[in-house]
């Protein structure tokens, strides 16, 4: 495009950078140098870009439609460099790193420079997604047992400031980052929708439930979601602990049925929606003792240990009218499921988990009971650990 003319303009403007969209399949890259009595255009440089370029000083660095990275000098109108491997995206630029994502999803540094590759950033299997800042490089990652998780990457040195967990079986619906923050949308199956915001030095910030068409944009001191339901604004605030839960110990040794049934009124029971369930321990093992509605409404009980902000590990207790199971795996092994109560009674069952040989007795334990939507651990998302409740004298 041809700068219109200015016969009274003043002289001595003689640089101009600009991106210019000609179309929207193949965008070009263009600079010019002119005086501005005249507007004559005294080069152009092409680029096929497959994203946006970022421009520091007077170097260019490009991302054609073919993968390529292109270092332009832009003060005479030169080509620097071009890469003879295939990239991906092109995030961000800091000192004389160049951050990109390779042609196998790999997160790499590269030297702005001479474009060779300098060295790989995370022991992770993909990159999914990132977000650029001035300061640091936000990325959504899986780790090599598929796992996803959320990490932050300085810019001044490219070494991995934090890296979080994700929950099992959740996946990312977008990243959102703030001014001060940084996280995602989280997507749990069903109608299920979080918010997960990570202060810059790892902390969690917020963790809230989401409806399903809400929408979120960060503010200073929180967020603002917006759905059918309106407008509202979500505040940087974590849930307060629970109540702990006692923890009754049963007689070592003999029959355990026997010592179940003595121990039924010695419990103390925590009421879920319709059930109840109680906790006790027995020759080092846990045991979940669940009382069923007369709706028959399952009862699951999470189960966690450590100082794990985010549960990435799915342990869990599942008890219906008939069967007590277990599923997940971490530091608890099943050993046995049964039915205190008799035909035509309310359903009473009792399972009996195992220490697994990497387990340390007496590691802080923590649940979390849900019953037909009702919960014990507030109205936090379920993975929040914070919200669960700790078990005194636990096993």
């Amino acid at each position: 495009p041809q700068p219109k003319s200015h016969p009274d303009a003043p002289e001595g403007l003689e640089r101009m950078m600009a991106y210019l969209s000609q179309g929207l399949m193949k965008p070009k890259l263009h600079r010019w140098r002119f005086n501005l009595k005249t507007g004559e255009t005294l080069y152009v440089l092409p680029e096929d870009l497959a994203s946006d370029p970022i421009l520091v000083g007077t170097t260019c660095f490009c991302l054609g439609q073919e993968g390529r990275i292109t270092c332009w000098d832009m003060g005479v109108g030169r080509q620097r460099w071009r890469t003879t491997k295939v990239y991906g995206r092109l995030h961000a630029v800091s000192g004389d790193g160049i951050y990109a994502t390779d042609e196998n999803n790999q997160l790499v540094v590269l030297d702005a420079f001479s474009g060779e590759v300098r060295r790989r950033i995370g022991e992770w299997t993909t990159l999914e997604a990132a977000v650029s800042s001035t300061d640091a490089l936000s990325v959504f990652v899986r780790r090599p047992d598929r796992s996803p998780a959320l990490a932050r990457i300085s810019l001044n040195g490219g070494h991995v400031q934090w890296e979080q967990s994700l929950p099992q079986g959740v996946e990312v619906q977008q990243l959102v980052d703030g001014h001060d923050a940084f996280g995602a949308v989280l997507f749990d199956g069903g109608q299920h929708r979080t918010i997960l915001m990570m202060a810059k030095d790892g902390s969690i910030r917020t963790a809230q439930k989401l409806a399903v068409d809400e929408k979120v944009v960060p503010v200073d001191g929180g967020l603002l979601a917006s759905g059918i339901g309106g407008l509202r604004v979500v505040p940087n605030q974590l849930p307060e602990p629970q109540p702990p839960i006692p923890c009754l110990a049963l007689p070592a040794g003999g029959d355990f049925t026997t010592h179940a049934h003595g121990a039924l009124a010695k419990l103390t029971w925590q009421t879920v929606g319709s059930a109840a369930y109680a906790v006790a321990r027995h020759d080092g093992g846990l045991v979940l003792f669940a009382r069923l509605g007369n709706d028959g409404i399952p009862l699951t009980i999470r189960m966690g240990e450590g100082d794990v902000a985010i549960d990435d590990v799915g342990q869990m207790a599942t008890f219906t009218p008939f069967t007590a199971q277990h599923t997940g795996t971490g530091r608890w092994i099943a050993g046995g499921s049964h039915r205190l109560s008799a035909e035509g009674e309310l359903p009473l069952l009792v399972l009996r988990l195992q220490n697994a040989p990497d387990r340390i007795a007496g590691a802080a334990l923590k649940v979390r009971a849900e019953c037909g939507g009702s919960s014990d651990a507030g109205n936090a998302p379920w993975w929040l650990r914070r919200s669960w409740r700790s078990v005194t004298g636990g096993p």
